[in-house]
Order: C-alpha cells, then sequence, then structure tokens
C-alpha cells in the first residue's frame, strides 16, 4: 500500500497527505504523485510541511525516485513550500479542475528524490 499521514492535536485533525501511483504501467513505478490537505486554520503553521518532509523521507526509503505534486496555481504558499523543499516547477495545465466553480490551473512540481 501506500502511506498517509495524518497530523492531528488533541484528537483534531489538522491535515493529511499520502501518495500513490503517478502513472500506470511498469515504466511509472519510480514515480508517485502526492496530494496534501491542510484545515485552513492551520495553514502557514509547519503542519503541511512536516508532512510533505515525511512523505519525501519515506519514498526516498523506499527507493522512489521521482515525486510529483499537483497545485492550484493560486496556492503561492503550496508552491513556495515546495519550492523551499528541492521541487521545480515542470508544468502548467490550464483549466483542467473546476473548484466552486471555477477553472483551475495546476502547476506541476517535481522533486528528483536520488
Amino acid at each position: 500500500g501506500y502511506p498517509v499521514i495524518v497530523a492531528e492535536s488533541d484528537g483534531e485533525i489538522l491535515g493529511y497527505g499520502g501518495y500513490g501511483n503517478f502513472r500506470f504501467g511498469e515504466g511509472y513505478k519510480h514515480t508517485v504523485e502526492h496530494s496534501i490537505h491542510i484545515k485552513s486554520s492551520y495553514r502557514r503553521k509547519g503542519v503541511g510541511r512536516a508532512i510533505l518532509k515525511e512523505l519525501i523521507a519515506i519514498a526516498t526509503k523506499e527507493g522512489r525516485h521521482v515525486m510529483v505534486g499537483g497545485i492550484d496555481s493560486g496556492n503561492e504558499g503550496s508552491i513556495k513550500l515546495h519550492e523551499e523543499l528541492g521541487f521545480r516547477e515542470s508544468a502548467r495545465m490550464e483549466e483542467v479542475a473546476l473548484k466552486g466553480g471555477e477553472l483551475l490551473t495546476l502547476v506541476l512540481m517535481q522533486k528528483i528524490l536520488k
């Protein structure tokens, strides 16, 4: 299975993250795509950083080669966090997600782990 990390304090879930297949097929088995969700009142408090660092450590230990994350282009905090942890932007995909009736641009960021 794939890891899921849950951050909690006094029984309250602050956020969670995990990763899974990037694409199906033997050729992609060394690449994973992660997703992290943090409760709005706990953003910019280190919760996302802690979860992402743990996911990177697990993926590296498992022998994964690349970690990919897809981030809403308007989420500047997450983009900055990913850059600080060694991710770089590899693509922008316009209008591929719909949230609250608005089409979003997805920024794909990647980190080569080894």
